[in-house]
């Protein structure tokens, strides 16, 4: 049977999903997690229960005629996208990483259909409180393999993703050369060096992870032939080199490289250590080589180093600059440096949040959505949540309720850090460093726990 622990984590995973209309690795072809939502069980904010599914146009005529918050809400939301359609059309970006949190795009279809799911999804608790979910799963690939292409520049690696989509990959995965180089010297490194390294590491500055699935090896062989094609055409010095890996174990080490990024970034040496906050801003896969280039600059101009990965086939990269947060310094470049990505995000014709939600990155939404539909999303707030008592201050305010918070006026954990005294946070490095990622509160008795919440059971 499926491991207990697994189970635990998947609903985990699938509540954070549900809340930030998440993606990730392969959403190319699979989309994001609303996509696969049949049916939603919420409370309201007046502690009614209700239903989300699917409606026909006469369904929808049925229960916005209701005297309910539901039907009341629904009629708002029905409004907003049947009015607004051109200004829906105008702002909402055509791309797969697209404006979560009030999807106004897909909520109505063309045929009259209409489907409440792709609002609640990414909304963060701001529109209801979710107590079930019933999702449509997809059986796993039986086949898999996984093209490792070392690049001679980070512009290379980027630039060449446009031709390796052309062998239609579930996935194309980017590593910086900043990441690499704290890789080489992680434990992770010993099993995968053999694959990822070789006599040029040194002219290595990025790499692509190709993967490809399929229901038989011909499909799979054909795929990698199709790629080889591409790659036979490639340009040295651009490619070093690449090597294509079958061995499901070895894929699965190679995988692993890819997850430790976020913690490779949290243990550098030295005070400052890579910061979430701009890290998930997405642009038109053909524009990102353009935007990286003048991402890097951005950050270069403020004399901060970072490392970059990610969903390079949907114009995703996550990004972490170094910084000390408990130094009041570093911690006042949150502001400039998120403003300054916002407006190159919309430039590049993107946004500033492509994956993770928007959280407290919420005061940016009139830039991107635009007066008119903020508005018009601070009306839906209001028809759902009257009086801001779900997930205040994020995303948008209900009409008259108190304002979204400011990026660089919320809580910050260095701040707290900061208050610690030296002499009392020596040999307590790795305890001070941990990034609340949660995967340390696991009961799998082969997993390690974490000792404060062995102790505590205190979060």
């Amino acid at each position: 049977g499926k491991d207990p622990g697994d189970f635990v984590r998947l609903l985990g995973h699938d509540a954070a999903n549900l809340g930030a209309g998440a993606a990730g690795k392969g959403s190319r072809i699979y989309g994001r997690t609303s996509d696969y939502i049949e049916a939603m069980d919420v409370v309201l904010a007046d502690g009614s229960d209700f239903r989300v599914e699917p409606l026909s146009p006469a369904q929808l005529d049925a229960l916005c005629g209701e005297d309910s918050l539901a039907g009341r809400a629904c009629a708002e939301v029905r409004r907003v996208v049947t009015e607004q359609a051109d200004e829906i059309a105008r702002i909402f970006p055509r791309m797969n990483r697209g404006l979560t949190g009030y999807n106004l795009q897909r909520t109505l279809d063309a045929a009259g259909g209409f489907s409440l799911h792709r609002l609640l999804a990414g909304s963060e608790g701001t529109l209801a409180l979710t107590k079930s979910v019933t999702l449509r799963v997809l059986p796993k690939p039986a086949h898999r393999a996984l093209a490792v292409i070392r690049y001679a520049s980070v512009d290379a690696a980027l630039s060449d993703v446009g031709r390796l989509l052309e062998a239609d990959p579930l996935a194309v995965e980017f590593l910086d050369e900043n990441v690499i180089a704290l890789a080489r010297q992680d434990i992770v490194w010993a099993g995968i060096g053999q694959v990822l390294g070789g006599d040029r590491d040194d002219d290595v500055k990025g790499m692509n992870f190709v993967e490809f699935v399929g229901e038989s090896e011909a499909a799979i062989a054909s795929q990698l032939a199709a790629l080889e094609a591409v790659l036979a055409q490639a340009l040295e010095p651009s490619v070093v080199d690449w090597k294509l890996i079958a061995d499901p174990g070895l894929i699965a080490q190679l995988w692993t490289l890819r997850e430790k990024s976020v913690g490779l970034l949290g243990k550098v040496p030295g005070r400052r250590q890579g910061t979430a906050f701009v890290e998930d801003a997405a642009v038109p896969p053909d524009r990102l080589p353009d935007f990286v280039r003048a991402f890097r600059a951005l950050l270069d101009r403020h004399g901060l180093a970072y490392g970059m990965y990610g969903h390079a086939d949907v114009g995703c990269l996550h990004v972490r600059p170094l910084l000390d947060m408990k130094d009041p310094g570093d911690a006042a470049l949150v502001r400039p440096i998120s403003d300054e990505v916002a407006r190159l995000t919309r430039d590049y014709g993107g946004l500033l949040w492509g994956e993770h939600g928007r959280g407290y990155r919420g005061e940016y939404s009139p830039f991107f959505f635009g007066p008119v539909l903020y508005a018009e999303l601070c009306r839906i707030k209001t028809a759902f949540d009257p009086q801001n008592i779900l997930n205040p201050g994020k995303l948008t305010t209900s009409l008259g309720g108190v304002p979204v918070e400011a990026i660089d006026a919320v809580p910050l954990r260095g701040t707290v850090d900061a208050t610690i005294r030296p002499e009392h946070a020596d040999g307590y490095e790795r305890a001070l460093a941990c990034n609340g990622n949660g995967v340390c509160f696991s009961w799998d008795a082969d997993e390690a726990m974490c000792p404060s919440f062995k102790a505590t059971r205190d979060r």
